[in-house]
């Protein structure tokens, strides 16, 4: 004989109905699909962090080329400026570093171009020399022939 109250049954004997799936708790696939939910979310999170960090560190890359760059042209527009770097028609290059910082210091080649112009509208073409352009880029190759240079400036000096 069965005792009264045992499993499956209550106490009045009728048979115990088990409690509804609203009651029960997740379901072991409810559970599955938030980890999954939640594991793509925190990839995409981190995917994110370090693509920004990335484009931190190449934005501090681009400024410090930056300031390179007009630190030299700069230089060659002053009254101060070598005569030997301001020769026509040839590149001139050196080695900057960029961020002494980290081992090895990022370094990159530093370029320029001096062409001279002749100013017809003045009046004068006598073939004198009134305007020197002056290009400075600093890139990632030696001859700095990028495509796409970290940095390009373009400028005038008046002789």
């Amino acid at each position: 004989m069965m005792q009264r109250g045992a499993w499956p049954f209550s106490s009045n004997g009728k048979r115990r109905t088990p409690k509804r799936r609203s009651e029960a708790g997740f379901s072991l696939i409810e559970v599955m699909v938030a980890s999954t939910l939640l594991a793509v979310a925190v990839i995409g999170t981190g995917y994110f962090f370090v693509a920004g960090q990335s484009l931190i560190e190449g934005g501090g890359l681009a400024r410090a080329a930056l300031h390179e760059a007009v630190s030299k042209m700069k230089n060659l527009q002053g009254s101060d400026a070598d005569p030997a770097e301001l020769t026509s028609g040839s590149m001139h290059s050196v080695t900057v570093t960029l961020d002494p910082n980290v081992s090895p210091a990022i370094t990159r080649p530093l370029c320029w171009w001096v062409t001279d112009i002749d100013d017809s509208a003045n009046g004068v073409s006598s073939g004198q020399v009134d305007y020197k352009e002056i290009r400075v880029v600093v890139g990632e190759k030696a001859d700095c022939s990028d495509t796409v240079p970290l940095v390009r400036l373009v400028g005038l000096r008046a002789e």
